[in-house]
């Protein structure tokens, strides 16, 4: 498995190695969940002498945290294996199936979960949305990670012919001259004969399409993939990669340097080439007196350059230059697959906007909630329906705080909480907005009760929820709290339950006061 890059607590940018040689020795893998000093979390990779992991807390800004290797041999309580809690294997997988209406037709998405295989996921909704690929009505709320994977497999299968792709600029070279035996997708897909030489090898000869499987299997674990910054469509190109040509489907990317920039002699490399020299300008400089091999002064220049742009760009993986490009190169209502921040996105464009497929599992229910708009490289756009018409400011509002399911209180409630200011920062996963609001609503019907009852003497106190002494139930007041606040781990909403003596909404009110 490649690097990847991210971020940590502090801003600072790190190239984090996720292969088994690397942290197997250690005692990890990738994604595997860890109980550590700091609260729970995943495990991402390892750079230099730190062992980095993203903590539950942090999930929804993407940040990892570090850990030192010498800390952590010294004391192995600070970061350890949660074996209850190991990652899950695609056997059992199931994923959300929302309805939504695009192109005046009502079609399917598959949602993903917390890390769930955007690869597939990404490919399958690309094709869903195109009225290439079809889910059987029995899969109209779920359906699993195989049937999935099968139905995948026999699209690819029963195609009837190899799909054409035009280059909107057949003189723009998409070859990396520096590694000519590494064939970019884009000159792949261009070229029908070597399409179907991996369409072959990919099927086989039989109908169960076994390598595609393997690979569909492979894609669920996370895809590696090595953009070419010359253009939004060169990747380095690998079985995987190819997928995505042969169903159909073109695999963007918006990491482009423009002929004209100040970086564009780095324009042939990939992304792997590029960190390659990266971490050659963060090592020692070689010369003969050291025994180390010796810098010339244009590799040096070369390796400035090289870290100057990672510097740049590597957190929005995306540069001005290459959303204009992504702007021109897609089509309108066509359908393609985006690859940024690490993410696959299923991406098109309407009334001549890009957007992007809201496929986070917490959209799930939110019917107005389909894409979200690709407006610029460092923010995230307002929300549209499925025709690219932006979603109506109190309905976004009321549906970022309650869902698809609200009553005429709720309404109320929202309208006098909505001020004359955009509400594209209340997004649909802000879930301390929907528990204030929750909250409110409850302690209005119950002064409410409390009013229309008879004068008895006696205040009206509302009974307080009884104390958990079943497992089962308590267990199930963790999974709503979590539902609740998804960055809070399970080992934190247990503690915080039983702290309050298993009274769920105690346990609310005191995360929010935190």
């Amino acid at each position: 498995m490649e690097p990847i890059s991210m971020i940590d607590d502090e801003g600072i940018t790190h190239v984090l190695h996720i292969d088994c040689e690397t942290l197997e020795p250690l005692g990890f893998q990738f994604n595997a969940r860890v109980r550590t000093s700091k609260g729970t979390g995943s495990v991402i990779g390892v750079q230099g002498e730190d062992l980095y992991v993203l903590l539950d807390v942090n999930c929804a800004h993407e940040t990892v945290t570090g850990f030192p290797l010498a800390d952590i041999a010294g004391d192995p309580a600070m970061v350890r294996l949660i074996d209850e809690c190991a990652p899950a294997a695609t056997r059992g997988v199931e994923h959300r199936v929302k309805q939504v209406v695009f192109s005046c037709q009502c079609m399917s998405v598959v949602m993903q979960g917390r890390n769930g295989p955007c690869p597939v996921l990404a490919l399958a909704n690309a094709l869903l949305l195109g009225g290439k690929l079809k889910l059987k009505q029995t899969h109209a709320n779920y359906i699993s990670a195989a049937e999935l994977q099968n139905a995948l497999a026999d699209y690819l299968w029963t195609a009837p012919e190899l799909p054409r792709f035009l280059p909107l600029d057949s003189s723009d070279a998409t070859e990396s001259p520096r590694d000519s035996t590494l064939p970019t997708i884009a000159s792949v897909v261009h070229d029908a004969a070597r399409l179907s030489e991996r369409r072959d090898f990919l099927l086989g000869t039989s109908p169960a399409g076994d390598r595609a499987q393997h690979v569909l299997a492979r894609m669920y674990e996370g895809l590696d993939v090595d953009p070419v910054f010359a253009s939004e469509e060169s990747f380095v190109g690998d079985n995987a990669v190819l997928l995505f040509a042969l169903a159909g489907v073109r695999l963007l990317h918006g990491w482009v340097i423009p002929a004209e920039s100040p970086y564009a002699p780095l324009r042939e490399l990939s992304f792997n080439q590029l960190v390659d020299l990266v971490a050659s300008a963060a090592s020692p400089v070689g010369g003969p007196s050291d025994g180390l091999p010796a810098t010339s002064s244009a590799d040096m220049a070369q390796q400035q350059l090289a870290a100057s742009f990672y510097d740049l760009t590597s957190a929005h993986q995306m540069t001005e230059a290459g959303l204009r490009a992504l702007e021109a190169a897609v089509g309108e209502r066509e359908v393609v697959v985006l690859f940024r921040r690490n993410h696959f996105f299923t991406l098109t464009k309407l009334n001549g906007r890009l957007l992007a497929l809201c496929s986070d599992e917490n959209f799930a229910d939110k019917s107005t909630f389909v894409f979200s708009r690709l407006d610029s490289i460092s923010e995230d756009g307002n929300f549209t329906d499925g025709e690219g018409i932006d979603t109506d400011p109190l309905l976004s509002y009321i549906q970022a705080c309650t869902g698809s399911e609200f009553s005429e209180e709720c309404i109320q409630l929202c309208r006098s909480k909505l001020q004359a200011k955009a509400v594209a920062q209340d997004l649909p996963i802000d879930s301390v907005t929907h528990q204030e609001v929750l909250l409110q609503l409850q302690h209005e019907k119950e002064a409410t009760r409390c009013t229309a009852l008879p004068n008895t003497g006696v205040e009206c106190i509302p009974a307080p929820e009884p104390e958990v002494d079943d497992r089962a139930a308590l267990e199930e007041k963790v999974k709503e709290f979590c539902d609740v606040f998804p960055y809070v781990g399970e080992d934190t909403a247990m503690e915080l339950l039983l702290a309050c003596e298993g009274n769920l909404q105690r346990a609310v009110q005191l995360q929010l006061e935190q």
